[in-house]
């Protein structure tokens, strides 16, 4: 049987196993297990049971053993009418909460194994909390923390009889966890969940090298209503579902060693969960398989009944801080089904992987359920999106998604498909890397306002590139316009233009030297067009290379002919003595190391127009 407790306010420390079965703990009451091994089976722990301000401790190396638990659990009020089949009797009961109560595990050795879940505020039950602290180990099959209640209305009528049933909705606000310190963990073979059916505000918190563990996870979680209706010649019934929010719930992870490891999907915002947080920072690091932000639920009608619609909106993931890290083993989708305006923001040398992406997924069923004005923003040096696949952005029923790189972030995927109505905005200090090909000409739109694109497969559909713009590809579909820089592959490379290529006044072209090896050493650039030439050369030497006197360099095939020529060619420095002969650079492409003349000679060969470049050109 049950041991319960029911008085106010005292302490009862406990220092041998005296508890055999389950009990509650109510009435204000205080209770601390300190250094003690305590077996309760499969019975459960019950603090605050429609009961508020009490505390249960496991401290200094207590070892606990229990069935499923409950930590503040209130209770959902009802009404009940019964016409004179059942008497005419009305019945109903108020609504109960349970507030205030605590389970603190503390210390190292200290040790809580529930066979079961864990509850943290079920049914109306607002800022109850658990703490597993400095060392201590918490583990059970899973846990929800701020667990609401939907409503529910039925009515069932006959020849001879009438009933009418009401069930309240009932919210759970402002519980949470804490796990903190190096040692505590809380480990779950099953799900963690924050927020759940109609509970708002409520948070886990894993700090100062705390781990959590789950097979799965959510972070609000709501509920869209339903309704039925079924008749026949004797009765007929019908029945509803309440639609019940989750907002402004939470899950933090933050500072070294902290960490959430889940083997399983990973949801934020489903189903009128909205303004929900998962927030990764101070070197935190959180693992999961897939993972989806902001989803929601088209409204739809049957012969029986139908669902009302539900949201995912404004929902967000912040991974902030070097060393903070997010991995996704397979997609991630920001926005999906009615999902709106929810966001991932990668900063300051925070990183993101995972196997793909969608930002923006809509979709059409008996009605549109629209995904709009969804993104992801990578800003901050070192911080990182690396995608293995493809980033989706967009689709016929999505528009206003984005993905921005700016300020020193860095974006790497295999490819971006970008939808109507939809944008990729690249601005200075930004760096996209793409592995396979890039079509700027897709329905979407590239703002390529700054910052570096890098493509090793083919580019095609640009036509110009803008002033601080830095392009990188060694296979471009012209004809193209260069305002900014182009550098021909992404490392050495022999690439290609294929059509014309005018380099502007204001653009640069830039010339990897790093050895002998034409294509795999140093760079050279076949343009099939004509070359338009008014900008710059820039010749960069890279991996420490130096040349010596008498090498080549054949930087160019202007298989097209060229007009013009460069307005500036600047070198890395050449060794002491040394100069460039570039005589041949606009016929053949070529460009020779010589030695370089004394001022006498050089004023003969300018004058016999041979064209030299001295190695005191600056650096680029």
């Amino acid at each position: 049987m049950k041991r319960k407790i029911r008085t106010a306010m005292f302490v009862v420390a406990m220092t041998a196993a005296s508890i055999t079965s389950g009990y509650e703990l109510s009435g204000g009451a205080i209770e601390t297990f300190d250094n003690t091994t305590t077996n309760m089976g499969t019975e459960s722990i019950a603090v605050g049971n429609q009961n508020d301000d009490n505390t249960l401790q496991f401290i200094n190396g207590s070892k606990v053993q229990s069935g499923s638990a409950s930590i503040g659990s209130g209770y959902a009020g009802y009404s009940d009418y019964r016409s004179s089949g059942f008497g005419g009797m009305t019945y109903s009961a108020p609504s109960v909460s349970a507030n205030n109560n605590t389970l603190i595990v503390r210390g190292a050795g200290s040790q809580w194994i529930s066979s079961s879940s864990i509850g943290i505020g079920i049914t109306h039950g607002n800022s109850n909390a658990m703490v597993v602290a400095d060392g201590a180990h918490v583990s059970s099959s899973g846990g929800n923390v701020g667990t609401g209640r939907r409503g529910y209305y039925s009515r069932y009528s006959s020849s001879s009889s009438r009933r009418t049933d009401n069930d309240y909705s009932t919210s759970s606000i402002d519980n949470s966890v804490t796990v903190t310190g190096a040692g505590s963990r809380w480990d779950n073979s099953g799900s963690i969940n924050v927020g759940v059916t109609y509970g708002n505000g409520n948070s886990i918190f894993v700090s100062n090298g705390g781990i959590l563990s789950s097979a799965g996870g959510s972070i609000g979680r709501g509920y869209a209503g339903s309704s039925s209706y079924s008749s026949s010649y004797y009765s007929s019934s019908s029945s509803s579902y309440s639609s019940t929010s989750s907002t402004n719930n939470s899950l933090t992870v933050a500072g070294n060693g902290s960490r959430w490891d889940n083997a399983g999907a990973l949801s934020l915002g489903i189903m009128n969960g909205n303004n929900n947080t998962l927030l990764i920072e101070n070197g935190g690091v959180v693992t999961n398989a897939t993972a989806t932000i902001g989803q929601g639920r088209a409204s739809s009608s049957y012969s029986w009944g139908s669902s009302s619609a539900g949201y995912g909106n404004d929902n967000k993931v912040v991974v902030d801080g070097e060393g903070s890290s997010w991995s996704n083993s397979g997609n991630i989708l920001l926005g999906n089904n009615n999902g709106n305006r929810n966001s991932i923001s990668i900063s300051n040398g925070g990183t993101v992987t995972a196997d793909s992406m969608e930002i923006g997924k809509g979709s059409y069923s008996s009605s549109i359920a629209r995904a709009d004005n969804n993104r992801v923003e990578v800003s901050g040096s070192g911080s990182r999106l690396d995608v293995s696949g493809t980033i989706t952005i967009g689709n016929n029923y999505a528009t206003g998604n984005e993905l921005s790189v700016s300020d020193g972030g860095a974006v790497a995927a295999e490819t971006i498909s970008i939808a109507s109505g939809n944008s990729v905005v690249l601005d200075q200090g930004g760096t996209l890397s793409l592995s396979g090909d890039f079509d700027s000409n897709q329905p979407g739109s590239l703002s390529f306002n700054g910052g570096v694109l890098s493509v090793e497969g083919m580019v095609s559909g640009f036509t110009t590139l803008n002033a601080n713009a830095r392009l990188e590809t060694a296979n471009l579909n012209g004809p193209f316009i260069v305002h900014g820089t182009f550098a021909p592959g992404n490392s050495p490379a022999d690439s290609i233009v294929n059509g014309s290529l005018t380099i502007a006044s204001d653009g640069t072209l830039e010339m990897e030297l790093g050895g002998y090896g034409l294509g795999t050493e140093y760079d050279r650039l076949t343009v099939t067009g004509l070359g338009e030439l008014e900008g710059s050369l820039d010749v960069v030497f890279i991996d420490g290379f130096a040349p010596t006197n008498g090498a080549s360099f054949d930087l160019f095939n202007w298989d097209g002919g060229v007009n013009g020529t460069f307005s500036d060619i600047n070198s890395s420095t050449l060794p002491e003595g040394l100069s460039w002969d570039t005589s041949n650079l606009y016929t053949n492409g070529t460009v020779t190391v010589i030695p370089e003349p004394s001022v006498l000679a050089l004023v003969g060969i300018f004058g016999s127009g041979l064209w030299l470049v001295r190695r005191y050109f600056p650096p680029v």
